[in-house]
C-alpha cells in the first residue's frame, strides 16, 4: 500500500476514534497495559521527534533523479513494525523512556487525539512537499539519536509503519476494555 493511502486510512481511524468518549479512550486494560490515549501520546512523542526535523528539510531537498528506493536498513525497520495477518504485533520492542507516555508531560486525554490528528496533518504536508524530490537528499536522526539516521523518505515511511502498529494496538486495547467496568 502506498504511503498516501496509509495516511488516509490513519485519518479515517482518527475520525472513528473521535466518536468515542474520553472514558473509553483513557480506560486502562485489566492487564495494566496502556490505554488508547496513552498509546496516542506515545505515537505523538515518536512522530514529533521526526516532524520537528522535517521542518528544516523543506529547503534542502533536491529534485528527484529516479523513483524512491528504501535502504536495506529502512526496509528492515519498516517491515518490523506492522502487525501480522492476524493483527498480532510480531516484534515486541521495549519502549524507550523518552517515548513512554506514562513518563511524559503530555496529557493522556482527548487532547492526545487532537494532537495526533495535527501531527498526521504535518506528516501529510511533508509527504506532499517530498513529491518529485530526492528523498535521500536529507537525513534525520531517529529516536536513538545521532548514532542512527534515516533518509527523509525512509523516515516518513517508518513513521507511517510505526503508526500502523499502534493503531492496531489501539484497536486491541479498545476490544480488551470494552467489557471492563
Amino acid at each position: 500500500m502506498e504511503l498516501a493511502e496509509k495516511l488516509e486510512r490513519q485519518f479515517t481511524i482518527i475520525e472513528e476514534l473521535k466518536r468515542l468518549d474520553e472514558k473509553t479512550l483513557t480506560q486502562q486494560p485489566a492487564d495494566g497495559g496502556w490505554s488508547a490515549s496513552e498509546c496516542m501520546v506515545h505515537m505523538n512523542l515518536a512522530m514529533e521527534i521526526y516532524l520537528d526535523q522535517f521542518e528544516f528539510m523543506k529547503d534542502r531537498l533536491k529534485p528527484a533523479n529516479g523513483p524512491y528506493k528504501p535502504t536495506f536498513l529502512a526496509r528492515k525497520l519498516i517491515q518490523s513494525q506492522p502487525p501480522d495477518e492476524k493483527g498480532m504485533i510480531r516484534f515486541k520492542i521495549k519502549t524507550m523512556k523518552r517515548l513512554d507516555p506514562r513518563k511524559s508531560d503530555l496529557p493522556a486525554d482527548l487532547s492526545a487525539l487532537d494532537r495526533l490528528q495535527e501531527n498526521l496533518s504535518r506528516l501529510r504536508q511533508i509527504t506532499e512537499i517530498m513529491q518529485g524530490k530526492d528523498s535521500k537528499s536529507f537525513k534525520v536522526e531517529t529516536v536513538l539519536g545521532p548514532m542512527l539516521k534515516l533518509y527523509a523518505g525512509d523516515a516518513v515511511r517508518f513513521i507511517s509503519a510505526h503508526n500502523e502498529r499502534h493503531f492496531r494496538q489501539i484497536k486491541n486495547i479498545l476490544k480488551k476494555t470494552a467489557g471492563q467496568e
